[in-house]
């Protein structure tokens, strides 16, 4: 079989309509969910992790990821979420991703030394599994100017 580029954005799978939403960058610069209808549900990929601490290393822009997830929020009804990593769960994953985030990015603030970072992340979420991701991590890897760029692009 020979993939052939999507046209539009929404695919059929089995009768059932597949709408595919392209993401501002997150965890990855390119990225896209896959959001259907029928049973509410939506495929995030790793745009979302269920009790796994996020790997925030390659774009490192909390604020465009939670943007990313308000835009998957928006699609419709949702009353599934299929993570990247972790257990399917529900919509109130997303917000909790939001919230993380949102710590991440407070916790990663200057001053703050990675190792505090690290830190005040695992005491926030002490159960959340692979905490050597946050190792990986610290704080803004892109120019204001750069992630402008990157926002056209998406």
């Amino acid at each position: 079989i020979v993939p052939e580029p999507l046209e539009g954005a929404e695919l059929d799978l089995e009768g059932h309509k597949l709408k595919i939403v392209t993401l501002p960058p997150n965890e990855s610069l390119f990225a896209a969910v896959a959001y259907m209808p029928a049973i509410k549900g939506v495929f995030v990929g790793d745009l979302v992790f269920n009790n796994f601490h996020l790997y925030v290393a390659d774009v490192n822009l909390p604020e465009s990821w939670i943007e990313a997830i308000e835009l998957v929020k928006a699609q419709g009804p949702i009353e599934r979420v299929y993570p990247g990593h972790g257990a399917n769960g529900d919509r109130s994953l997303l917000d909790r991703v939001i919230k993380y985030l949102q710590d991440y990015a407070v916790a990663s603030k200057p001053p703050a030394t990675k190792e505090q970072m690290i830190e005040k992340m695992k005491a926030l979420y002490p159960t959340y599994q692979m905490p050597d991701l946050l190792c990986c991590t610290f704080g803004p890897s892109l120019s204001s100017d750069e992630f402008k760029v990157l926002k056209t692009m998406s």
